[in-house]
């Protein structure tokens, strides 16, 4: 009953979002939003009010889980990031002028300089505890926040980090040995977004990632003036009325639920595409004589969820090949002995997962057509709008989730271009060498392995990450072999968005008015410089 399923997930979504926007709105203002700028801007000298407030920290914790669990386009990595500088500030200095007490611990910490390298470290345990990529985490805090930086710093932040990601790390398998489901102290499950089979990188990939580069440097710059027309829009239109500010986020996941719940059922129920030829599985394979003359691609990778959303099991059977069938299981790639195969709806497996997972269906490897060019185009421009208006609203929650799956999903359009190049002219690439050695265009053409690509090239769009970024990508797909076509894509929308805007976290500092200090000088402002300096000399 579609009505019931509406009004179930409206109903509990917004009491989720109503709870998360009262505590901000009511208790702690400061904990709304990501809280990433507020962090910056301490950290270039400027104090905003009670950024890093005792009832601060504790609204956010509990708002963000509130946002997160509602279902909307929002993340949890931000607001980790300004708890953790929120704890590191409050550890440095042993006292608490809000609750009202102090002790002699940590004195000799109590100094500007030292709270300042206490907070750059809690941002670099913050990120490193989001993506257990502790290596990514020290070089966030020294690439985008820290402004002043030393080499005892260093080692000091990385160890933190180091020690962040085990304990994290040993809670999970505590939780996992607890519950039955894992054993205690084996941390190899616990990649964020794990691609699940690995590919080679052919020096052809770099022409569809620095495509994929292009694309998110657009499509960045378009992000960032969509949020901060939103932002400005925002404070003039509810900043002196805390009920409307409360409302917003409220009205916000009514109309996402519902687009989320009609959207899907506008595409049809697809059959899982999965035939087996010479001892190899393909999975994701529309055109089966492409895997029968094998020029499909290789085995593919353990399935993920699919919801069975308005879709039901019927057989299905190839006439040159054996369909792999599934029962009635919500994992329609796996092989079974049954004679079924389970249908799905291709938005619904999008839309109706947890951001995480979604992504982990993005990235995936091995499921070529999983998703088609409407499913995915559909998604984007849905997603899209959905993150540019909650980020910023009386929530607490970040966009760093939001930035992956955008990417991940222009990323995966890319990928199924290229594929339909290769099934086009797939001999002609495969005798395609320069060495005399053959070349198969499907050891390399996977529309996962660009998803992931373009995940990271349109958060350097937005946010002007490179080297950090670099290292957080390999660290959540655990995918070394793809790191020169992440790079590539990294660096060519890093230039497309220079080109345009300033970097999102910058231009929301300026939005909130808070003085910052650009990187270089500009050219009136160096002449004018030199000026002065040959008149003192005179």
């Amino acid at each position: 009953n579609l009505f019931v399923a509406w009004m179930f997930n409206t109903l509990v979504s917004l009491a989720l979002v109503g709870g998360s926007s009262a505590l901000v709105v009511g208790w702690a203002p400061a904990a709304g939003s990501s809280g990433v700028p507020e962090v910056m801007a301490y950290l270039n000298g400027i104090l905003l009010p009670k950024v890093f407030n005792i009832f601060t920290v504790v609204v956010k914790f509990a708002s963000c889980a509130l946002a997160v669990a509602s279902g909307l386009p929002v993340g949890p990595e931000g607001p980790m990031i300004h708890i953790g500088a929120a704890v590191g500030a409050a550890l440095s200095q042993g006292h608490s002028t809000t609750l009202g007490f102090s002790t002699k611990i940590f004195r000799r910490f109590r100094n500007p300089k030292d709270k300042r390298d206490f907070v750059t470290a809690g941002v670099a345990v913050g990120v490193a505890t989001a993506f257990n990529a502790p290596i990514g985490g020290l070089l966030f805090a020294f690439e985008e926040v820290a402004s002043f930086w030393q080499h005892s710093l260093g080692w000091q932040i990385f160890f933190a980090c180091m020690c962040a990601t085990m304990t994290l790390n040993l809670s999970r398998s505590a939780g996992k040995a607890l519950f039955h489901s894992g054993s205690f102290g084996w941390f190899n499950q616990d990649v964020v977004f794990e691609a699940g089979v690995e590919i080679s990188a052919h020096i052809l990939a770099v022409v569809p990632a620095a495509i994929v580069g292009l694309l998110c440097g657009v499509l960045g710059i378009g992000f960032t003036l969509l949020n901060l027309k939103i932002a400005r829009f925002r404070d003039a239109m509810l900043g002196r009325y805390k009920w409307r500010r409360c409302i917003e986020p409220c009205l916000l996941v009514v109309v996402y639920v519902t687009g989320t719940m009609l959207l899907p059922r506008m595409f049809p129920c697809t059959p899982t595409r999965c035939v087996t030829y010479q001892n190899q599985v393909y999975c994701g394979v529309q055109n089966v004589t492409a895997a029968l003359n094998g020029t499909g691609p290789p085995t593919g990778s353990p399935p993920l969820q699919l919801p069975l959303y308005t879709c039901s099991t019927g057989p299905v059977m190839a006439d040159n090949g054996t369909w792999i069938p599934s029962t009635g299981t919500i994992t329609p790639d796996s092989p079974t002995n049954a004679s079924a195969v389970v249908f799905y709806n291709e938005l619904a497996t999008l839309m109706l997962n947890t951001g995480d997972e979604t992504i982990k269906h993005l990235v995936s490897r091995g499921a070529h057509r999983r998703f088609s060019y409407q499913s995915l185009m559909v998604m984007l421009a849905w997603y899209f709008l959905g993150a540019a208006v909650a980020a910023g609203s009386a929530i607490a929650s970040g966009l760093f989730v939001p930035m992956l799956m955008m990417g991940s999903i222009l990323g995966r359009l890319v990928g199924l271009v290229t594929t339909d190049i290769a099934d086009k002219y797939g001999q002609l690439l495969s005798s395609w060498t320069m060495t005399g050695a053959l070349s198969n265009p499907w050891s390399w053409i996977d529309p996962g392995a660009f998803a992931l690509v373009g995940a990271g090239a349109f958060m350097s769009s937005v946010t002007r990450l490179t080297i950090a970024l670099a290292v957080i990508m390999v660290e959540i797909s655990d995918d070394v072999h793809m790191l020169l076509p992440v790079l590539v894509a990294i660096m060519v929308a890093k230039w497309v968005a220079d080109a345009a805007t300033h970097s999102l976290y910058h231009a929301l500092l300026e939005v909130k008015c808070a003085p910052f200090l650009v990187r270089r000088r500009s050219h009136a402002a160096a002449a004018l410089a030199l000026q002065a300096g040959s008149a003192l000399a005179q």
